[in-house]
This record gives structure tokens, C-alpha cells and sequence, in this order.
């Protein structure tokens, strides 16, 4: 059809419709209520609608069902979807709930899942959901979105932040503020912030942990900078210190904790080990009159190196200056004790004198 070149399928082929390259020449696909919603459809079919007991099947095996932490909800392949537990139907028989909260599920969220036309609730929260939020839920009749506290990476697909109705999202009833009222932290916080419930809320009196605790207004994702918070989005709690405007990671405290304990017992032996150095220095002045000054032995009064001062006029004399008294072992001090010793130690240090004060005549 050469005419295709100028019409669009001469890009690419409309929805519900395929061809081996995704473009003209299209075949168009049986109407099969817009399951083959997408534009370029490749492959030599259209891709097979999938009913909801499929979806769900599909659904148990994606997300290891065989291995979810409550058995009680082990789904049966090819049972009624409204006979399996966490699945709730509307009264004309197609689901409207899946609630699986905090069961261990593992592996990515079904895109399938979008074509549940009557899905109303989407809970699977406190799982080990991984990959990217599926945009494909747009296409379903969600009123309540629950994914928090998954590893799920990426952002929030555009085309469901202006989803109207989820999680109140596009509710101008209830803020003026256009960036709050359409926001994609509406259905989940991204990564890098966090909320006690994983997302923001235009009405924090509908969300139940907040209600408790007394809140009111709006609920906004605050940022946080913990390696989950970093790594994934819908983050309901954050191990962050918060001081005033600073935010501290608590895997840096920890660090700094841990650091401080290997440094303690160095930094104690070192202060231990200079107070003994200070204590056996010989530092004390020794007194004796010569002459200079008025430190005066007392006769009879026994003498220790507490005891003894050695000035001279305006200046003292100790062993710290004299580095000739270095040398006097603990007998000396000992002798000093005695009327006797102390003479001869006030003898000697007389003899010395003129070298620390120069010429002047020591009396």
C-alpha cells in the first residue's frame, strides 16, 4: 500500500492492531476490548487477552507464591479469582481488591495487572517487590495504591502521577496547590524521601497511622539520605538523625562510634602513660640559702624535695633550669631527709650556683 506512506501508520502501527515491523502494513486485531492498547505492535499475532484467573495464575508464579510467608494464602492454579484469599470482587464477580500485604512476595509487579479493568485496590506493601512500578495500572479503576516498603527502583511513570482519584491524587477540594494536588509523590515517595506511610496525602485524616497520632493537613515526603531511602522509593521510616536543619545518616554515627571505641583505649594509655612521665620527672625546686634568696633549711625540721626552694634575687633556681640536678637518684633525696644529708645537698648546690648565675659571687 504505497498510500501508507503518508498516512501514520506509515510510522507506526495504531493500537489494537501489528505487523512484523510495527508499522505499515498493520493487520488489525479482533476486538477484543482493548487489550492490544499499545501502538507498534510487533510480531505475527495479537498478543491473546488474558482473563482474570489467568492474570492472577500469572501473577502467583511471578511473585514465587509457592514461597510466601503465609501459607494460608496459597492460591490454587486456575481456582476462582474471588474464592482465593486476599482477592475481593465487586458484586458483578471481576476483582476490585488485591490486599497481600507484609508475605514475603519476591520478584517484579505484572504489568497484566493493569488490564484488571475493576481493580479498586492495589495493597502489596512490606514485600520484596523489585524492578519498576508497571504504568499499565493507569488503565485500571484504582481508587487506593499501597506499594510502600518494596525494593522498587526508577520513578513514578508520568502518565500515572495524573491519574485522578488515586490516593486522592488530583482532588482540587482539597488543596489549591496544583503541585501537591497532582504529584507522584502521591502514590509513592521517591527515592531519597520518605513518609510514615511511604507517600505524601493531601488529607491525613483518611490515613489511619497519622489519625492516631494526632495529625492533621497535608503529609508531604520529607527528604532522607539512608542507604534504603537512597536505593528504592516508598520508604516509611528513615534512620536519619534530624538536628534542627541538618540531617545525619545513622550508618555515619555508627561509623563515628566505632572509630571512637578503637581510638579509647589508645587515647587512655597515652594520657596514662604521660601522667607516670610527669610524676617521676624532677621538677620540684630544692631550697637552700644562698645568699640570693630566702629559702632557709630549718634545723631540725626534716626536709624533702617538697620542702626545698632555691631563688636568687627576682630568679629561680630548680632542677628543671639546672640540668646538673638531673642526675640525683632517689638515695640523694633520701639523704636529704636527714639534718646531715640536706647539708650536703644545700653544699653541693652552692657549688653550682655560679654556673647557672654566672660571676656573681654565691655567699
Amino acid at each position: 500500500d504505497k498510500s501508507a506512506t503518508n498516512r501514520c501508520d506509515g510510522v507506526v502501527c495504531p493500537a489494537n492492531s501489528f505487523s512484523k515491523e510495527g508499522m505499515a502494513p498493520c493487520t488489525a486485531c479482533p476486538d477484543d476490548g482493548g487489550y492490544n492498547r499499545y501502538i507498534g505492535q510487533r510480531g505475527s499475532e495479537c498478543e491473546k487477552p488474558l482473563n482474570e484467573v489467568e492474570i492472577l495464575d500469572l501473577f502467583y508464579e511471578q511473585t514465587n507464591g509457592d514461597k510466601w510467608t503465609n501459607p494460608s494464602y496459597s492460591w490454587e492454579t486456575g481456582s476462582p479469582a474471588c474464592a482465593r484469599r486476599g482477592i475481593k470482587c465487586d458484586d458483578s464477580g471481576k476483582v476490585s481488591v488485591i490486599a497481600l500485604p507484609s508475605l514475603g512476595l519476591k520478584g517484579p509487579i505484572l504489568s497484566e495487572i493493569g488490564h484488571l479493568s475493576s481493580l479498586k485496590t492495589l495493597d502489596l506493601s512490606n514485600n520484596d517487590l523489585t524492578g519498576f512500578v508497571p504504568s499499565d495500572i493507569r488503565f485500571t479503576s484504582l481508587v487506593n495504591l499501597d506499594l510502600r516498603n518494596n525494593r522498587l527502583e526508577g520513578v513514578v511513570p508520568p502518565m500515572l502521577c495524573i491519574k485522578e482519584g488515586v490516593n486522592n491524587n488530583g482532588d482540587t477540594s482539597l488543596s489549591t496547590d496544583f503541585n501537591l494536588v497532582y504529584a507522584c509523590d502521591n502514590f509513592m515517595c521517591a527515592r531519597g524521601s520518605w513518609s510514615p506511610i511511604g507517600r505524601a496525602a493531601l488529607e491525613v485524616e483518611e490515613v489511619d497511622e497519622i489519625r492516631e497520632a494526632g495529625g492533621a493537613g497535608t503529609l508531604q515526603c520529607l527528604p532522607c539520605y539512608d542507604d534504603a531511602a537512597k536505593m528504592y522509593m516508598g520508604r516509611d521510616s528513615c534512620s536519619d538523625v534530624v538536628l534542627g536543619s541538618m540531617h545525619i545518616r545513622m550508618i555515619d554515627i555508627r561509623n563515628a562510634i566505632s572509630k571512637t571505641l578503637v581510638a579509647l583505649p589508645i587515647l587512655v594509655f597515652i594520657v596514662g602513660f604521660s601522667i607516670v612521665i610527669i610524676k617521676r620527672r624532677k621538677t620540684v625546686p630544692i631550697g637552700v640559702d644562698t645568699g640570693y634568696g630566702s629559702g632557709t633549711i630549718l634545723p631540725g625540721r626534716k626536709t624533702s624535695r617538697r620542702d626545698l626552694d632555691l631563688t636568687t634575687s627576682g630568679r629561680s633556681l630548680s632542677l628543671a633550669s639546672a640540668g646538673e640536678f638531673e642526675d640525683y637518684s632517689d638515695d640523694d633525696w633520701t639523704a636529704a631527709d636527714s639534718e646531715r644529708g640536706a647539708q650536703r645537698v644545700k653544699e653541693e648546690m652552692i657549688e653550682l650556683a655560679p654556673a647557672i648565675h654566672g660571676d656573681k659571687e654565691v655567699i
